[in-house]
């Protein structure tokens, strides 16, 4: 498999609470309560973290997910967990399975009070998945469904140092706050005047974006992603809106896995009513970063002007092409 590699800067999120006290030897001094589970069990709650990307799973949807949790305690194979399936059960997330889903849910103990354990997860849960790996991402070709989009999404808790004597919630549970890892594009297609004097009150029919790997590996620190460039596919994005009544642009949304991209590369491709395809290329290279999302609007028709760039809702700024040829055409 060719592979090539794509670093990207990781954003430092707290997965735990900061609970405990600091110790007081003062005997007129009240000791602080510890959160540690009394019956020494392992649970843990989930939400996400910088929703950015707002597609896929949410922090509204994540119950409706399997969570992989690894619980590594050094030293001991006894307290150390590995892919076990969490999942939201009677308003509580529990084990149901673990390894490659038919292994039975195993009961999980720390150590002791005092023994910091290493905790990662990542949703959608999958069979077999190690720490000896990478995280694999298989990303969705057609996305045009909400229930596609979702699959297409993927969520990390990277490796995090969690001490049970003063990193659990109140209810001695380990707080996950996931994050997207996967970038998102969104498409803001408008029908030109040239095509609608043409075609009068014409639609968009179809939209396909093309030249984006689409499968690679994530390392579970959430920095280094390894493209499979293999996999370079056509991705159909979901419809997100109608068109505006006041500006007629329709929204296409796609999730995406980070990459980066050569000039002339990406494409998309947008047929209208009239039965003609318009391509739109973007001559610059450019990067999609994790939880980040990209916004590309088009006026759709040949002789439209060229107004296609992309911009994230960080920055803020336009992708400036500097007047280069975008090579909008069309396919007859």
């Amino acid at each position: 498999m060719k592979t090539d590699k794509f670093i990207l800067a990781a954003l430092v999120i707290s997965g735990a609470l900061a609970l405990g006290g600091c110790s007081n030897d003062s005997d007129n001094e009240p000791q602080p309560q510890s959160s540690f589970p009394a019956d020494g069990q392992v649970r843990i709650t989930a939400g996400i973290d910088d929703l950015i990307t707002r597609a896929g799973t949410t922090s509204d949807n994540i119950i409706d997910q399997a969570i992989g949790l690894f619980f590594v305690t050094p030293g001991s194979d006894e307290y150390t967990y590995s892919n076990v399936k969490m999942e939201f059960k009677d308003g509580r997330w529990v084990a149901t399975a673990a390894s490659d889903g038919t292994a039975s849910a195993p009961v999980m103990y720390w150590k002791d009070k005092e023994t910091p354990v290493t905790v990662t997860a990542y949703a959608p849960w999958k069979a077999n998945v190690t720490l000896e790996q990478e995280l694999k991402y298989e990303g969705i070709a057609d996305q045009s469904t909400p229930e596609a989009v979702e699959r297409a999404d993927l969520l990390l808790y990277k490796s995090t140092k969690v001490n049970p004597a003063t990193g659990l919630t109140v209810d001695g549970e380990i707080s996950l706050t996931l994050q997207h890892v996967l970038s998102k594009m969104v498409l803001e297609l408008t029908i030109g005047e040239d095509v609608k004097e043409t075609v009068p009150g014409a639609t968009i029919t179809d939209v396909r974006i093309k030249g984006l790997v689409k499968d690679g590996t994530i390392s579970w620190d959430g920095i280094t992603y390894t493209r499979d460039v293999n996999t370079i596919s056509t991705i159909v994005p979901y419809k997100a809106s109608e068109p505006d009544p006041s500006t007629g642009t329709t929204t296409y949304e796609a999730i995406l896995y980070s990459q980066n991209v050569k000039a002339s590369q990406l494409s998309v491709e947008i047929t209208v009513a009239d039965d003609k395809t318009y391509v739109y290329t973007l001559g610059e290279q450019y990067n999609f970063f994790a939880n980040t999302p990209y916004t590309l609007p088009i006026q759709v028709g040949k002789s439209s002007p060229e107004v296609s760039f992309l911009k994230t809702n960080i920055t803020a700024d336009a992708w400036d092409t500097d007047g280069t040829d975008l090579g909008n055409k069309t396919i007859d």
